[in-house]
């Protein structure tokens, strides 16, 4: 996991207020989309009182460096993670980092796969004490409903030991083996390959083309198989829990227990402000799904919960759209200031 800073007004205002976003699956914080991101958050955090800067993580891996002084991306071992292991100890590190650079709580915003992280280690107590809010856009802690059929059917091929199929521990889209087999997904009369953002997130309504081709240049970056295997035992199982290694035994060995442990939402701190956005069109993030991430919710302070629903928005709209800054962006400034 990396970080890449985006600077929003002047570092003189650093001191009131850190801003995290927390990317989704695949989505790499690279300066491309660094870039195309900074002239979308001027828009709305360019404000004398509160704007400072942004910070991009992306799950996993961003466009690599030559080297690694840790461990080479091309051994096996370097994929052999869930977001478990972005739950257990890459976003606590980040969190702590920024935490310790500035001596502030942090204002985390995580879209998709970031509200999961945020999700989950909140309902292990982690990062509770260095987290002022938490805004949550498209969150997707379940997965049931989800109406994307190229979701559907990747869910499905990844359900079981993918890597023994595969043989990779890296799922890189842009990679032969990856590309032949979204290939193959292509068959399927119900996926318009023609327009895989629409197939996969929905009928996003408010999209600009350059920003778009810009992103699309940079992205999907690579995640780990065994991630994307999670993911899948998520939308199967119907229930938030860790990584099941398939056999009594092995997960008696990882967890002490014969089935993964599961991720209680109901002990998220109850006064931990959170801002919650999604939309009426979104294929990932179904508004069935939300509901039932709200009914887990339904304990939390009333004037601590504030919930958002666009029913034109789909799953990167929220990120990309040209509406985004009044619609969203302003919202979310309101409740930073009101978290002061």
């Amino acid at each position: 996991m990396n970080l890449s800073s985006v600077t929003i007004g002047t570092i003189n205002s650093i001191s009131r207020g850190i801003k995290t976003w927390k990317l989704g699956l695949g989505i790499a914080g690279s300066p491309g989309i660094a870039k195309a991101w900074n002239r979308q958050l001027r828009l709305s955090w360019a404000v004398p009182d509160l704007a400072t800067w942004a910070l991009l993580q992306n799950n996993g891996w961003a466009t690599p460096p030559p080297t690694s002084t840790i461990m080479s991306i091309t051994v096996p071992e370097f994929w052999d993670w869930t977001w478990d292991d972005l739950v257990f100890h890459d976003l606590p590190a980040i969190i702590e980092f920024v935490f310790k650079q500035t001596g502030q709580k942090i204002h985390y915003v995580g879209h998709s796969m970031g509200t999961l992280m945020a999700l989950a280690s909140f309902s292990e107590g982690k990062l509770i004490d260095k987290v002022r809010s938490a805004t949550l856009l498209s969150p997707i802690a379940y997965l049931s409903h989800m109406t994307t059929t190229l979701g559907v059917l990747v869910a499905r091929a990844f359900v079981g030991e993918i890597t023994t199929i595969f043989g990779l521990a890296e799922f890189n889209p842009k990679g032969e083996p990856v590309s032949n087999f979204l290939k193959a997904l292509c068959t399927d009369p119900e996926v318009d390959c023609y327009d895989l953002l629409a197939s996969l997130t929905g009928r996003n309504c408010c999209l600009n083309n350059s920003t778009v081709e810009l992103f699309l240049k940079n992205e999907p970056q690579s995640t780990a198989t065994k991630n994307l295997v999670h993911l899948a035992q998520t939308v199967r199982d119907g229930i938030l829990s860790r990584y099941d290694y398939g056999n009594s035994d092995f997960n008696e060995e990882h967890y002490g227990e014969s089935k993964p442990p599961i991720y209680d939402l109901s002990k998220i701190p109850r006064d931990l402000p959170i801002y919650l956005s999604y939309g009426g069109e979104d294929a990932l993030s179904d508004v069935k799904d939300v509901e039932t991430l709200l009914d887990n919710l339904k304990l939390h302070d009333e004037d601590k919960l504030h919930v958002q629903y666009i029913k034109d928005y789909a799953h990167a709209d929220f990120i990309m759209g040209e509406t985004a800054k009044d619609i969203v962006y302003n919202q979310i400034i309101s409740f930073f200031r009101n978290q002061q």
